[in-house]
């Protein structure tokens, strides 16, 4: 249950960080730009860690 309770809360996450940056990509000024990749490079970064990381750890402690 907590496992899928993890996977809602990232999906979540997924969808409000895209309307986000859809929202922001409105206003093309060039700190938004530097802003929008700098966003891009966390929830890239966030989104390995989730995935490999994790995933890591499982198999260690099986």
């Amino acid at each position: 249950m907590k496992l899928i309770n993890n996977k809602i809360i990232i999906i979540f996450i997924i969808i409000s960080f895209v309307t986000f940056i859809f929202i922001l990509s409105k206003f093309k000024t060039s700190r938004n730009k530097v802003f929008i990749n700098t966003l891009l490079l966390a929830a890239e970064r966030f989104i390995w860690y989730n995935l490999v990381i994790r995933n890591c750890r499982k198999n260690d402690k099986i």
